[in-house]
């Protein structure tokens, strides 16, 4: 039998290995310390770097799954190895080698501890909405079994394959008359959100823009972090925000590909356009997002100062603890439960 994958590299190795210079080590700036004297910058293997132990892992007919790691490496990061390859080789790309680029990015998107974060922050907005629709199901179901009729067929809590479904649990207590919708927020709410994500319009959406690789210097080398795929939003009065819409107008979507080539986008911006962009001038706000959009991790061919005067350091030994111990918490089935809602 294949041997379970249990430390899910949620930024795969591969991809790592292009800031690297041996392909085993790779230098990283970690913006939350718990005592100064750890140095800014340290080089860390990429085996058990930007990795938690069972991030991805279900548990299906008391045995440990591990569908979701496998998609992600035999339907994402193994057709795209070799189209990094390519383009690290400045070497041109086919319409479908690009296609392949995209379909990677929108899983890397929902792959990482930002994502669980974002997902289940919207998650728990839209519980108010759902739990209604719960309810007037299972009151149906009551009034068909009171009559006589057989069960309505109302249709599971949408789920996609190896993903979970979302954790929705409906209580009849006959005896209060009373109707009881719990919800957990956790890993199984996060990986439901990842597959109905890449299964629906997330995917889908990437893929209407137009994208351009645009090639950077050796005197001028990317970054990138353990969040990659930047959503770099601007404002009609000026202003400017990270974790924009993928599809909102005027939003740079980028992805550092390798130090340097970054895959890049801007909402309602033909092909022509693009390729048009003053990439001088746009230089700045590339370097800054890349490094504020990172959870925790960024990732460096060589040591860069200025990342530590846009992304100061926290030094904290609780925070760092408590970040560390909810991280942990990801892993595990009961420690997985981050908030509980109930209607």
């Amino acid at each position: 039998m294949k041997q379970k994958t249990h430390r899910n590299h949620y930024v795969p190795q591969f991809y790592l290995r292009f800031w690297s210079h041996d392909g085993k080590e790779v230098l990283r700036y970690d913006t939350l310390a718990a005592d100064e004297r750890v140095p800014l910058w340290q080089k860390r293997s990429i085996k058990s770097t930007a990795c938690l132990t069972d991030f991805y892992t279900q548990s299906k007919d008391g045995s440990d799954d591990d569908g979701v790691e496998e998609l992600f490496a035999d339907r994402y990061e193994s057709p795209a190895r070799p189209v990094f390859h390519k383009v690290s080789l400045g070497q041109s790309i086919s319409p479908g080698e690009l296609s392949t680029l995209i379909d990677y990015v929108a899983a890397q998107l929902v792959r990482t501890p930002a994502w669980f974060q974002r997902s289940n922050e919207l998650y728990a907005n839209v519980f108010d909405s759902v739990a209604p629709r719960v309810i007037d199901d299972a009151l149906q179901q009551a009034r068909n079994l009171k009559e006589g009729k057989p069960p309505a067929n109302f249709p599971a809590p949408r789920a996609v394959d190896p993903f979970p479904q979302a954790p929705i649990r409906t209580t009849i207590d006959t005896e209060e008359g009373t109707i009881q919708v719990d919800s957990i927020v956790g890993r199984q709410s996060f990986l439901n959100s990842s597959g109905n994500a890449l299964a629906g319009k997330i995917a889908a959406t990437l893929h209407s823009h137009s994208w351009e690789i645009l090639e950077f210097p050796e005197s001028l080398p990317l970054p990138t972090s353990d969040n990659p795929v930047v959503l770099f939003g601007r404002y009609g009065d000026g202003t400017s925000a990270l974790s924009s819409g993928i599809g909102q107008r005027g939003t740079d979507i980028f992805f550092p590909i390798t130090p340097h080539h970054l895959l890049f986008t801007e909402v309602g911006r033909g092909t022509e356009e693009i390729a048009a962009i003053n990439i001088d001038r746009a230089l700045p706000s590339i370097f800054e997002a890349i490094v504020c959009n990172a959870t925790r991790y960024i990732f460096a061919e060589n040591r860069m100062p200025w990342v530590e005067k846009v992304r100061p350091r926290v030094v904290s030994s609780e925070q760092y603890e408590r970040e560390e111990q909810r991280k942990r918490g990801w892993g595990q089935e009961q420690s997985n439960i981050e908030d509980g809602f109930r209607r």
